[in-house]
């Protein structure tokens, strides 16, 4: 596992602080631990000061407690999710590992590690990252638990299993128990073998100890929780009823496709080692395909569909993959392990070239890997190869090879994302609102539209934003719930707002695409723009900065 720390290490954390906090989720989730520090609240989330109960606290937690050792920062944010994937990477080489496969558990590991989904979520403040961890360590002790009766492996399967409730809901103990309970059934296992799951009453134990003093704190506290959390959070959002709408749909294929980029490139494999696996049929490999299966026939039966929910399924599907790879390399096949390699070489070099515009010195460069730039980045990383390559080399050459393949993986994925987002402003609204901290005045700020939208505005802001609405539709649908317990004046409409900033100076954010709408509903109330990104607008009615911005 030594060797394939360096390149899991790189993939996760080189740069995790040097963008911007990402509008939408990323936006909500990095803010509300933020703000559980600052109430000093850690029972009812809370987003823009209004309650937020609609997902499990955990992962404010951990992000609250980096931000309290490291600081409030967007490294500190992420650093929680992103050591949960390395953690993800560690379970899957331990589970082949304990089954006597550890080579297999090491590729599995390093294939998860160097793929293009899989890093941009693991390096993201989702709660994917956490409950992909927390769901595959509980299956794996799950497995051992089957395969060999012992007691230990179903308590600490029983711990991740609350673990993972306590990330994001009862979902993480519906699928595990989906899993379990068909394999047991098409090994027409008999009565007794289900039995310790509902009678080992220390596993039991442990479960509640861990899951329950929050929901009953919470349901205490909120008098709605119980609705809102377990109906609407729970069974509305899978049968698409949930109040507000606020996820996409699709067809029952929707993931079939999204399979081969969880773990792209590796991915192109999945196929044959589904076929492989399905014609080995060993326990492990009978119950990763069952593990696999059960996962995208949930997500493809639910009304509530995203991007990255079954990249929840990671583990089996790295391990499945990693089968194939060990023996190719057992029977030193590495020409398909070349094929890989030249196209993601090829995409390195592609994405060197488009970054040269970003290796400017008034650019946004996220990752320091621009040729004409910085060239002290490629002779680290040709070393980088190097020693990785030489470890190998002392293990075995064919492994070596997949090293390489898999080591240079991880720079183009960096350098290609580094391309698709070199301008920040198209993704997150850091630029746009850190400058106000250093103009020496606190005027209230305003956001007209969807907050999701431009949700980072919030991060930056560090303080609560006022929330002018009713116009084309924008209702922001996380904060409905907390609506209902705001001041009269953190919702107001457009008149109020205009009666508000002829009296009171202030900042107001607007989308670009609903600009011209919303200041055609302003009128002229004295507003001049001060900043923007590719997403908003920042303006202000302060007569002294309007001047200056004629000024200039």
């Amino acid at each position: 596992m030594a060797i394939a720390v360096p390149l899991l290490a790189y993939g996760f954390l080189y740069g995790l602080g040097s963008y911007g906090i990402l509008d939408n989720n990323e936006g909500l989730y990095a803010e509300i631990p933020r703000e559980m520090l600052h109430l000093r609240d850690f029972v009812i989330p809370h987003l823009n000061f209004l309650p937020y109960i609609e997902k499990p606290p955990l992962l404010y937690w951990l992000v609250a407690l980096s931000y309290e050792i490291f600081g409030v920062s967007e490294f500190s944010a992420r650093l929680v999710p992103a050591l949960a994937a390395l953690g993800t990477c560690g379970v899957a080489y331990w589970l082949g590992q304990r089954d006597g496969r550890r080579l297999q558990g090491l590729v599995a590991a390093i294939v998860m590690g160097s793929s293009i989904a899989f890093i941009a979520i693991g390096r993201t403040v989702f709660f994917e990252s956490l409950l992909t961890l927390t769901m595959s360590a509980a299956l794996a002790c799950l497995y051992l638990f089957l395969r060999d009766g012992n007691r230990l492996h179903l308590r600490a399967a029983y711990v991740w299993l609350a673990l993972g409730v306590m990330t994001k809901g009862f979902i993480a103990l519906i699928l595990p128990a989906l899993v379990v309970f068909t394999f047991l059934m098409l090994h027409h296992a008999p009565m007794r073998r289900y039995r310790p799951f509902f009678t080992d009453l220390p596993a039991i134990a442990i479960f509640l100890a861990i899951v329950a003093p929050w929901h009953i704190a919470a349901a205490l506290r909120e008098p709605d929780f119980a609705w809102f959390y377990f109906i609407n959070e729970h069974f509305n959002r899978f049968v698409g009823t949930r109040v507000p709408r606020d996820y996409y749909g699709g067809p029952l294929w929707y993931y079939l496709p999204r399979l081969f980029g969880y773990l792209a490139p590796w991915s192109v494999i999945l196929p044959a080692a589904i076929l492989s696996a399905w014609r080995e049929k060993t326990p492990l490999d009978s119950f990763l395909l069952i593990w696999l299966g059960t996962f995208l026939i949930f997500f493809s039966l639910s009304s509530n569909k995203a991007n990255y929910y079954l990249a929840t399924a990671a583990v089996p599907m790295a391990l499945l993959i990693a089968g194939t790879i060990v023996r190719w390399l057992e029977e030193k096949r590495l020409a398909p392990l070349g094929l890989i390699g030249a196209l993601w070489g090829g995409a390195f070099l592609c994405g060197l070239v488009t970054l040269k515009a970003s290796c400017a010195p008034d650019a946004v460069s996220f990752y320091p890997v621009c040729l004409a730039a910085t060239p002290w980045t490629i002779g680290t990383f040709l070393v980088y190869l190097a020693a990785i390559g030489l470890i190998a080399l002392k293990r075995s050459s064919n492994l070596m090879a997949f090293m390489i393949v898999a080591g240079l993986i991880g720079p183009t994925l960096l350098t290609v994302q580094d391309a698709a987002i070199d301008d920040e402003t198209a993704l997150s609204e850091r630029a746009l609102i850190t400058p106000l901290a250093s103009l020496g005045d606190r005027h209230p700020l305003y956001l007209a539209g969807k907050f999701e939208d431009v949700s980072s505005v919030l991060f930056y802001e560090r303080a609560r934003i006022h929330i002018v609405s009713g116009v084309l539709g924008d209702k922001s649908s996380d904060l409905a719930y907390g609506e209902r317990h705001a001041e009269p004046d953190w919702f107001i409409g457009i008149p109020d707002f205009i009666a508000t900033a002829q009296n009171t100076t202030l900042y107001l954010v607007l989308k670009q695409r609903t600009a011209p709408h919303f200041l055609g509903r302003f009128g002229d109330i004295g507003l001049c723009k001060i900043g923007e990104t590719k997403r908003a607008i920042l303006m202000t009615n302060d007569r002294k900065k309007c001047s200056s911005v004629e000024r200039r």
